[in-house]
């Protein structure tokens, strides 16, 4: 009797013991996606904000409409840096070879791509923009871009992905005063106010992942998601001056965010099945990670306008104060 009450006794610790271990491999992937989204947290705001379509401070008043499209991309010092072999940032999941395992289902140019994202990562933006010059030199401007979900069909067939996810979307306005025109000497100087709203979704299918633990195995399998909202608002001061055709421009924008990083598993499982394969604890709670940041930020704009006519064309770059971090802009402008 005493046997059979300390045999049940070592199968319950045995079993307390397993699902211990599946809590650490759920914290392991919690911790993965948190420190994945500090890294990519404090690069939403500039990203977002790029694109505003105009450089000089001060329209051409006979010019009352326009058009502008703008490509570019933040360029930080990358992500993935707390994954690295020694497995410093994880308990008991070994994350190294848990991205290992996705990165090498995917196409040659993705699996490169990742190698250089641990030390240089661009975000990349595209804006379409629309505007126009109201009463009292005031300059109403709006700016939208979006990724429908459906093109993912397309990236996720290229890829040879069935579960890839991808829709985003950024709309703004900004309405600014002209405060000096440029005239003679002077420059132009302008103050505005904006908000940004924008949003971005990102799911992929994860491969079979399998970790031996000393003669047991773990099996995960599920689809990761990154998602994150931002509310943006704030003030830009610009001042301008043209030169002919040549308008250099200089820009400071004060805005506040509201951001909001989220990531997990979503369709999760993990299991540990002992040698013979008998599943001997398992669980769908998948892993799930937020992070917020509210707080000001400046963000310095620099570039100039090539202006023939109705048409300009905008390089620019931005500096934002905090993380150091620089977008290389161009953009162009077609006035009525």
């Amino acid at each position: 009797m005493k046997k059979i009450i300390f045999a049940a006794f070592l199968t319950i610790l045995s079993l307390s013991s397993f699902c211990q271990n599946l809590d650490l491999i759920i914290n392991d992937l919690s911790i993965f996606f948190e420190e994945l989204e500090k890294e990519m947290v404090p690069h939403t705001l500039q990203n977002e904000l790029s694109g505003y379509g105009i450089g000089e401070a001060d329209f051409d008043d006979k010019r009352l409409f326009f058009f502008s499209a703008s490509i570019g991309a933040n360029l930080t010092s990358g992500l993935f840096k707390f994954i690295d072999k020694e497995n410093s940032y994880f308990e008991y999941l070994n994350v190294y070879n848990f991205m290992d395992s996705i990165v090498q289902e995917t196409p040659d140019f993705i699996q490169d791509g990742y190698k250089t994202a641990q030390s240089f990562m661009p975000y990349f933006n595209l804006r379409m923009g629309a505007g126009f010059n109201f009463f009292f030199d005031t300059d109403v401007i709006i700016l939208f871009s979006i990724f429908p979900g459906f093109f993912a069909d397309v990236i996720g067939g290229w890829i040879d992905q069935e579960n890839f996810e991808l829709n985003s979307i950024n709309i703004g306005i900004r309405i600014r005063k002209v405060l000096l025109k440029d005239n003679g000497l002077f420059p132009a100087i302008s103050l505005g106010i904006g908000y940004t709203f924008a949003n971005f979704h990102l799911g992929y299918g994860v491969p079979k992942f399998e970790q031996d633990l000393g003669g047991d195995q773990l099996i995960i399998s599920g689809n990761l998601y990154l998602e994150s909202f931002m509310h943006a608002a704030g003030i830009d001061f610009a001042i301008s001056k043209r030169f002919s055709f040549f308008i250099p421009f200089l820009k400071v924008s004060a805005y506040y965010q509201w951001t909001q990083f989220g990531g997990g598993m979503n369709d999760f499982n993990a299991r540990i099945e002992n040698t013979v394969g008998t599943v001997i604890a398992e669980t769908d709670n998948g892993p799930e990670s937020i992070v917020k940041m509210s707080e000001l930020s400046i963000i310095l704009n620099g570039g100039f306008e090539i202006k023939l006519g109705g048409f300009a064309l905008i390089p620019y770059s931005t500096f934002h104060t905090t993380t150091g971090s620089f977008t290389v802009n161009l953009e162009t402008r077609t006035e009525f």
